[in-house]
Parts: C-alpha cells; sequence; structure tokens
C-alpha cells in the first residue's frame, strides 16, 4: 500500500525505518505524519518534494543546505541561515533572495548576476547593484530607485517599463538617456502613454498592440516627434 501511497503511513502504529523510506520515496509530504524523522528519510522526502522540508521538526544547518540546492526559495523556512546556505539558494533560484535575512553585497552581487530581476528583492539598491543588474536584464530598470533613475548614471542603453505610477511619470523627463519605454497594456498605462506623448524628449514607445487599436492615437504620438514600435 505504502509503494502506491505514501500519505497511508499515517494510519500505521509500527513505522519501521523501511516503510517510512518508502513513504517519503512515494510522496515526500508523506514525512508529516512520520514520527522518527532520521537525516536520511529527511533528505529522501525533499528529493521527491522540497515542499517537505516544511515538515522537518529538526532543521540542521545539513539539511537546509541540502533543501536549498533543491529549491532555493525553501528558504523562507530556514531561521539560522549561514551565508553558505544563502548562496547556495541564490545559486538554485535568485529569486530567493528575498527571504536572506541578513544580505551581503556578495549575496546579492551572486543573485543579480544571475537575474537582474531579483533587484526587486535588494533592500540597499547602490548604483553598482543596479547597474550589474541593468547588465544582466536591462528591464531590472523598474526596481531601479527614483533617485537614482534621475542621478548621473546614463541610461540609453536600457529600456524603461512604465508601470502607470505618478512618480514615474514626474521622474521620466530627469531620466538621463532615456529614449526607450515599454508600455505593456492596463488602463493606468493607457493614461500614462496619454501624458507621456507630450514629453518633449524624442522617446522609443514599445507599445503592446492589445488596447492600442486606435491608429489615430499612435499617429499622434508620431505627430510629437515619438518613436513608436507596435507589438503583439
Amino acid at each position: 500500500m505504502i509503494r502506491q501511497n505514501g500519505l497511508l503511513i499515517k494510519n500505521i502504529d509500527n513505522q519501521t525505518k523501511e516503510l517510512c523510506l518508502e513513504a517519503v520515496k512515494q510522496n515526500g509530504l508523506s514525512l508529516k505524519y512520520i514520527r522518527n524523522q532520521t537525516p536520511k528519510i529527511c533528505f529522501e522526502a525533499i528529493r521527491e518534494n522540497p515542499l517537505a522540508f516544511t515538515y522537518i521538526r529538526e532543521k540542521t544547518e545539513l539539511l537546509c543546505n541540502e533543501a536549498v540546492k533543491i529549491n532555493g526559495l525553501s528558504l523562507e523556512f530556514i531561521k539560522n541561515q549561514t551565508n553558505e546556505i544563502c548562496m547556495s539558494a541564490i545559486k538554485e533560484n535568485p529569486f530567493a533572495l528575498e527571504f536572506v535575512l541578513e544580505q551581503t553585497n556578495e549575496i546579492c552581487e551572486a543573485a543579480l548576476f544571475r537575474n537582474g530581476l531579483a533587484l526587486e528583492f535588494v533592500k540597499i539598491k547602490t548604483v553598482p547593484l543596479c547597474l550589474l543588474a541593468l547588465q544582466q536584464n536591462s528591464y531590472a530598470i523598474k526596481y531601479v530607485p527614483i533617485s537614482l533613475l534621475s542621478g548621473s548614471i546614463d541610461f540609453s542603453d536600457y529600456v524603461f517599463t512604465c508601470v502607470g505610477s505618478k512618480s514615474i511619470l514626474s521622474s521620466i523627463p530627469q531620466i538621463r538617456g532615456l529614449n526607450r519605454i515599454f508600455l505593456p497594456y492596463s488602463d493606468t498605462n493607457f493614461s500614462l502613454l496619454n501624458a507621456l506623448m507630450y514629453n518633449n524628449t524624442p522617446v522609443n514607445f514599445v507599445v503592446e498592440k492589445k488596447g492600442y487599436i486606435d491608429n489615430t492615437f499612435i499617429d499622434e504620438l508620431k505627430q510629437h516627434n515619438h518613436y513608436v514600435t507596435v507589438i503583439d
């Protein structure tokens, strides 16, 4: 029975080590019902299903490191975080940065090197870290603080993704070198696009076709010396 449904281990009084191993190999979440959780049983459980990590009662450093190597987001459930555990989590999933309790420059760089969009979870966004993020993924510009956007960084090589924010709208004319704006369709972005139309600096708008089917509107953008690329 256990080989077909590991969760049935909860109905067994005499939980031998062999039965428990069979149970977690069939369904890692059956770890929840195992009374004597040995390291081997825990390892097999998280290998079968990383979510089984939440059912480990004694989360040793060894088990934690193994868990984040399989699923970096398991870091969320680890209170005693070492640098090694955090780095292992970041290597598996750079967005695990969200759950790093004490972010070091090394950890942030490791995350951004793998995915610039992890900049969203960097607590202290310095210029070097923002530039590293942008080099990896130019769309990370949406997570660069307004104070840095209007500073001395040249953003001419990057694409700015607008999200309908008044604070972003007011800062756009101040962004040095900005010449490309991507507007994913939404009602707020429709209003934003209408306002940006009168920005004096020529901008290359990359606009999603959905919603912007009025060619008159597109033509008006062009009449204000903007460039428009329409994508599906």
